[in-house]
This record gives structure tokens, sequence and C-alpha cells, in this order.
């Protein structure tokens, strides 16, 4: 049920956060679709945890602007709130978690213009992969 939950938060974050704007109806069918989908897992042995349980967010990069260094710290609790959402299968928490994100990802298209921004994205896509884990 985990997977399911963490399946679904992914995939909602995936579809919120990409580059070109979808309009809103396309993003409920692309939800509704993931919702749908018939995914089975198999129970975990006892004493077994799971993979994203075993996963850690890496940390935050250190960064001269003050603006962008707020915005990875931001990225990396809501990221660590997701994981750990989905570990206890809050969905309410989880969605939370990934509309923040969501935001996040938002604001970092304004900083394009900044010097350390290719670090900022970098992280970014690090933290996805964990993720996505």
């Amino acid at each position: 049920m985990k997977k399911v939950l963490l399946l679904a938060g992914i995939a909602s974050f995936v579809a919120l956060t990409s580059c070109k704007k979808e309009t809103q109806q396309e993003e409920v069918v692309s939800t509704e679709n993931v919702a749908t989908e018939d995914v089975t897992t198999d129970a975990p042995e006892e004493g077994a945890t799971s993979d994203l349980e075993n996963s850690s967010i890496p940390a935050a990069p250190q960064l001269q602007d003050e603006t962008l260094q707020n915005w990875v710290n931001d990225l990396h609790a809501a990221a660590e709130k997701a994981k750990n959402a989905s570990v206890a299968g809050n969905v309410d928490e989880l969605n939370q978690a990934t509309a923040e994100i969501t935001s996040l990802v938002e604001t970092l298209k304004t900083q394009e213009n900044k010097a350390e921004y290719n670090q900022a994205q970098e992280y970014y896509k690090t933290v996805q992969e964990e993720l996505n884990k």
C-alpha cells in the first residue's frame, strides 16, 4: 500500500513539475490515470524494510546566493517530509509535501538568471531521483 501511495504521489509530483505547462484538464486526466492503474505489490517479508525507508534525501548544497540557499534548504525539508509521509502511509501529508515541492519548483524558475541556478537545478534533479526510488 505504501508503494501505491508513493507511486501516486510521485506521479502527481512529476506531472505538476514538468517544464511545459499543461492545462488543468490534462493534469486531472493524468492524475486519474494513475489512480485507476492496477498496481499490485507483494507483502514485505517480516523484518524487511522498503527501499524508501533505507534511502535518505541528500543534504542541500551550500550556495553563496541567499535566496537559492533558502530554496535548496526548503526543498530538502519538503522532500524529507514527502519521504516520511510515504513511509508512514500518510496521504494528506504526502499531498501537502508534493504541493510544497511543486510550489518550490515554480519559484526556482524565477531565479534562472542567477549564477548558482544550475547547482540548485541539479540538486532538484537529485532529490527527484531519490524520491522516485
